[in-house]
């Protein structure tokens, strides 16, 4: 039976994998065996559902938003690799990284400091990962909170990192052997 209409048939071999619907108001091909749109040369279990692709592009959406600032005058989007926290859009606009603050042109120092809300350096790459990583915890437990439907839902990649597919343990033992050498 075809998973997007109601035609069915017999199918003759057992080896075929792939329905051909012949309804000529469908005409779809899909999976035999998990009811998906036709994932040919791939496995059942290396196919992303549409509802683990939905919920993996929410993270990281809500992940890119912890990374990028967006300018208070142009409304540029930009993001910080390294250097300080005072930046200077190319539109003019100052304001600090950290917080997102309009700062008054030349007069930045007044926000930064010892006893001021923000400091004028920190690890750039450490401030992102952890932004980034509560920003995808905090998508990840939002997205189960508005779709109940999807709360065991384990992701084939998940842009979190945990709970990937282990490595194939052949290319693993070849890449150890080159380090050796």
């Amino acid at each position: 039976r075809c998973p997007f209409c109601s035609y069915a048939v017999i199918m003759e071999s057992k080896s075929d994998s792939v329905f051909h619907c012949k309804s000529p108001a469908c005409g779809k091909e899909s999976c035999r065996w998990c009811k998906e749109p036709s994932h040919i040369p791939l496995r059942c279990d290396e196919v992303e559902k549409k509802s683990e692709k939905d919920m993996r592009c929410f993270i990281e959406e809500k992940m890119t938003e912890a990374l990028v600032r967006k300018c208070w005058k142009c409304k540029r989007n930009f993001f910080k690799v390294e250097g300080c926290n005072h930046m200077t859009c190319s539109c003019g606009a100052e304001m600090c990284y950290l917080c997102g603050k309009r700062l008054a042109r030349g007069k930045y120092m007044e926000h930064f400091g010892q006893d001021k809300p923000c400091k004028l350096t920190t690890n750039t790459k450490a401030y992102n990962r952890k932004k980034v990583v509560e920003a995808g915890k905090a998508a990840f437990l939002e997205y189960q909170e508005d779709h109940p439907e999807v709360h065991n839902l384990e992701l084939k990649f998940n842009p979190l990192g945990n709970g990937q597919r282990k490595k194939n343990k052949r290319t693993t033992k070849s890449k150890r052997k080159r380090k050796r050498k």
